[in-house]
């Protein structure tokens, strides 16, 4: 790698798994929302051949209200502190990504990585969002630096898990790769009716060049969604594994939807978490390809792969572990980016319909009902093993047949002979 970016080394007193990384701060037209310089991280990797391109969380900011609350990182002194857990965690023989070389894309901007340069009058300033701006630097920066690689990872926390489903189908096309995966961390998409497109159109996002063409016309008519965009990519990219990773109550997506409910003055029923659990299974059912999986989590714990819980977490919480028979969440990451046939919707709980009366702790029924069967080589192996005791007993039958009827033929000779 050539690094030709001015760079700031971080302090030598930081964690050890933190005295790689380096700060890059491109200039140009990036910017954070509080008006310093923005920046992104850097992390060579033992394997360099494998790169992780993670997109940071941190709320989101689309009026007065939300800025004036606190809703938004909007420092780069915010978003550059404790990025050395979870999948960034250089010292854990459980991290499967321990060796990667990371580039992390740092979030003040408020916009989910997708606002190109919006002027906004908040908090008494004139301040800009650029999401856009900002991670289209790390990418650029990442494609001149970085070749081919075997494995190339893309990923985001939170409001970064809109950014990573946002940003997927440009970056798989741009990118030089053996093999991929795309996982989302803790942001469904769960969003009150029609706000969707409000906030693409008052963002200036509908021209943006991460967008396809049909995209960017849905976007330009008011009627586009993040589902619309991350589905794109996942049909167009059947080679690409593309995942979820969902808590089923999850409390920080429930206060960001219905923070927009009040602050937007709208006239919709506020979220639970058995409404937010139905609303999630539906996006996800939209998804049910056989390159994506969904990895559910019970109970309300926001972000797990940038957290210290990315190595306890399971099926059953994240320091409860799975059910039986069940991976726990870094396994099943390590199983996903390394492309594993034995990769599986995972969710413990009853099989139930996809209803609130069923609560939120439930696993939804089309979902999580062999959404993605073994290969046809492990029934025939099943089939083949089941079948075996038969056929011992046929031939232990026959072998007793055949010893009955030698033994009766002499009888048989001496009574004709008398």
């Amino acid at each position: 790698m050539n690094y030709n970016t001015q760079q700031e080394a971080t302090d030598s007193s930081a964690p050890p798994a933190a005295k790689e990384l380096m700060l890059i701060k491109p200039g140009g037209d990036t910017i954070c929302l509080d008006n310093s310089d923005y920046g992104f991280v850097v992390s060579p990797g033992v394997d360099q051949n494998k790169l992780l391109l993670n997109f940071e969380g941190g709320g989101g900011c689309w009026d007065e209200f939300s800025f004036q609350n606190d809703l938004c990182v909007t420092s780069l002194e915010r978003a550059s502190s404790g990025i050395e857990y979870g999948v960034f965690d250089r010292t854990s023989p459980s991290n499967p990504f321990q060796n990667y070389t990371f580039v992390h894309v740092l979030y003040c901007s408020g916009d989910n990585h997708l606002f190109a340069n919006v002027s906004r009058d908040w908090g008494g300033a004139v301040r800009r969002q650029a999401g856009y701006n900002n991670a289209l630097s790390a990418v650029r920066w990442t494609l001149a630096n970085v070749g081919k690689v075997s494995s190339f990872v893309l990923m985001g926390q939170s409001a970064g898990s809109i950014g990573v489903q946002l940003w997927a189908e440009h970056l798989l096309e741009v990118f030089d790769y053996e093999r991929a995966a795309v996982i989302a961390d803790s942001f469904a998409g769960v969003f009150p009716p029609g706000v969707q497109s409000l906030l693409f159109k008052d963002g200036g996002a509908c021209s943006s060049h991460i967008l396809a063409e049909d995209m960017q016309a849905k976007c330009h008519a008011g009627d586009i969604t993040v589902q619309d965009v991350f589905s794109r990519a996942i049909k167009k990219n059947d080679e690409v594994s593309f995942g979820i990773i969902q808590s089923k109550g999850d409390e920080v997506q429930l206060v960001y939807y219905n923070a927009m409910v009040q602050s937007l003055q709208l006239n919709v029923t506020l979220l639970t978490p058995a409404g937010l659990l139905v609303e999630a299974n539906r996006i996800f059912q939209g998804y049910t390809n056989p390159n994506f999986g969904l990895y559910a989590i019970d109970g309300s714990h926001h972000v797990f792969t940038n957290l210290d819980v990315f190595f306890s977490a399971g099926t059953l919480g994240e320091v409860n572990g799975s059910a039986s028979m069940q991976p726990l969440l870094f396994e099943w990451t390590s199983m996903f980016a390394s492309h594993s046939s034995k990769i599986r919707n995972q969710c413990a709980g009853p099989l139930k319909p996809n209803d609130v009366a069923n609560g939120d702790r439930f696993c939804d029924e089309i979902l999580f009902h062999s959404p993605h069967p073994f290969p046809a080589r492990t029934y025939l192996v099943i089939g083949a093993v089941a079948f075996c005791p038969v056929i011992f007993a046929l031939l232990h039958r026959l072998r007793k047949h055949r010893m009955h009827t030698s033994s009766s033929e002499p009888a048989r000779e001496k009574t004709e002979s008398v």
